[in-house]
């Protein structure tokens, strides 16, 4: 307990000696918004400087009473008024006392010995017992403080406090009281270097030495224009100075701050003053040019834009690579290929550069693939269709089909009753039916032509008394015909005749008549081997005898020819039939 007595008065004595020796002193207060300080026996010209904030700007010198308005946030702060002559300092309040409940110190009740009546013997003083004074505990354990100071604040640690104890540093009471164990803080600029703080009360105290460090500083300036400074263990502000020339940039706190500031090509020196702190650095600026980069296409990369330093060379900003674009596909469409001609694929080309994408490839002629158009046969009805053929791409190497006329229909003999005479076609099988006495030149068409070749009407029945004699009867009304009349009946007619059951056909003629077996009509009746395409049976009314009728044959050839002999042909004339046996 000696012990602490004598440091505690040490370091009062110390404290005032060192107030002794300061020729100012400055007191300050702050109320609603306005500081209020009085400086008295400053020597010299000074500045006044608060914590957190740095220098005000506000001079000082002499004895001077001032008040301020600014704006300050509940908490301790240090006033400072420095020159080159005289630095002096003290504290003041913003804002209401933190409550500090105090520490009682517990009662102890004192052990009171029982009063005892003294037993009285005869001629025996009686023995008192004396009374005991209460014992009280004091705290145990010595109080212990250290500390450290980072940016300006002062961090320290406090044990086996037993009371209320007020803090120190270098000497000078601060604002800053503690009543129990613990970590606190307190915010002060100090100079670098080695101080003292203390923590002192009426039967405690303990004291810790502490350094503030150097302020450290780094500095670059970019590409940008942009000067860039990082500080640590700053403890009051410091204003950037740049190659001597103070800048607009005052720091106060540990941190990264940015200053756009334009340097010429070369080495710099950054300085960070302040009333208890200097630290300095150097960069090197380069002149900023920018590289203009170049915007991709489909068949370049591109390059972002990058710098470089104009004076020496040095590339700042590197450029970066783009990836080109894609291409833009345009289609030019293909063609089929043909029978005789080659198509080709579509092609697909780059809109903007032309590239060819994808190639156009030939595509080979298909060559002409023949397909048969199948006859179509001919009916009695309806006209047929020859054997034809085409290409089943195109019209080239085409046989066309040629028409077939209709066959007509081929009746033959199927048999009749007393009314009726049936017919039927042996192509189709149609059935055909007349009544008995009917004209059936229907039957066969224009089989009858005059000299002139021109067709002569006329009817062809079948003869009432003999059923078998196909009766031509010409038509005689037309006095513009030619006298001589001929039956031109096809070889294939006769047998279709045959084949209807006719034995003979009476060729009439005006009043002449002319009746032929056709059984006796041969190719011997004529001088050649050439095969008869038709007979032909000539009258003529105006000649009278054998000499009215002749018979001919058209060869397949196209001659005409006269038969040498003839059998079975009648001619009819008023005085009976007579038989023509030779050509007339």
């Amino acid at each position: 307990m000696k012990k602490n007595l004598l440091l505690v008065l040490s370091l009062l004595l110390t404290g005032i000696f060192s107030l002794q020796a300061l020729a100012g002193t400055i007191t300050a207060s702050y109320s609603d918004g306005i500081l209020y300080y009085s400086v008295k026996d400053y020597a010299g010209r000074g500045e006044i400087w608060i914590s957190t904030i740095g220098s005000t700007g506000w001079g000082v010198t002499g004895t001077m009473s001032s008040q301020k308005s600014i704006s300050l946030p509940d908490g301790v702060y240090t006033i400072t008024a420095s020159g080159a002559q005289e630095s002096i300092s003290t504290t003041f309040r913003v804002g209401p006392e933190p409550t500090v409940e105090p520490t009682v110190a517990p009662t102890v009740t004192p052990t009171i010995m029982p009063t005892v009546e003294p037993t009285v013997e005869p001629n025996v003083e009686p023995t008192v017992v004396p009374t005991v004074e209460p014992t009280v505990e004091l705290p145990t354990g010595e109080l212990s403080i250290s500390a450290y100071y980072k940016n300006g604040v002062i961090n320290f640690n406090i044990q086996n406090a037993a009371q209320r104890l007020e803090i120190w540093v270098d000497g000078n009471k601060t604002d800053k009281a503690v009543q129990t164990s613990g970590s606190y803080t307190l915010q002060m600029a100090l100079s670098e270097g080695n101080h003292t703080i203390l923590a002192s009360g009426s039967m405690q105290s303990d004291s810790a030495v502490f350094t503030v460090p150097k302020m450290t500083m780094g500095a670059s300036y970019n590409n940008n224009g942009v000067l860039s400074i990082n500080v640590q263990d700053i403890t009051s502000r410091c204003e950037v100075w740049v190659d001597g020339e103070k800048t607009i940039l005052g720091i106060e706190n540990a941190g990264s701050y940015s200053l756009a500031i334009e340097l010429s090509h070369g080495n710099h020196e950054i300085t960070l003053s302040g009333s208890r702190q200097s630290a300095s650095a150097g960069v090197f600026a380069h002149v900023h040019e920018t590289v203009k980069g170049k915007e991709p296409t489909c068949t370049e990369d591109g390059l972002t834009d990058g710098s470089k330093c104009s004076v020496c060379g040095e590339i700042l900003e590197a450029q970066k690579p783009i990836e080109k674009l894609d291409h833009t596909p345009e289609v030019t469409e293909g063609k089929e290929p043909t029978c005789t001609e080659d198509g080709c694929t579509a092609e697909v080309k780059c809109s903007v550069c032309g590239e060819i994408l994808t190639s156009s490839e030939p595509i080979p002629a298909l060559g002409h693939e023949i397909v048969i158009d199948p006859a179509v046969p001919a009916t009695c009805t309806e006209d047929g269709l020859t054997e034809g053929s085409h290409c089943k791409y195109c019209d080239d190497m085409t046989v066309p089909q040629q028409t077939v006329p209709a066959l007509g229909h081929h009746y033959v003999f199927s048999g009749k009753n007393d009314q009726i005479t049936t017919y039927v076609c042996t192509n189709c099988g149609a059935l055909l039916n007349r009544k008995n006495q009917e004209p059936v030149d229907n039957l066969y068409g224009k089989i009858v032509k005059d000299a002139d070749g021109k067709d002569v009407e006329y009817e062809a029945n079948t003869n009432q008394e003999d059923e078998t004699i196909l009766v031509i009867v010409a038509d005689t009304s037309d006095e513009s015909l030619t006298s001589e009349k001929g039956l031109y009946i096809n070889a294939e007619l006769l047998e279709r005749f045959a084949d209807e059951g006719f034995e003979k056909i009476n060729f009439v003629n005006g009043e002449t008549g002319v009746i032929i077996d056709l059984a006796e009509i041969t190719n011997s009746a004529f001088p050649t081997d050439e095969k008869v395409d038709t007979y032909i049976v000539s009258t003529d009314p105006a000649i009278e005898g054998e000499k009215g009728v002749k018979l001919e044959a058209l060869l397949e050839g196209g001659d005409r020819i006269a038969a040498d002999t003839i059998s079975g042909v009648f001619l009819k004339t008023e005085d009976g039939d007579v038989e023509i046996t030779a050509n007339a």
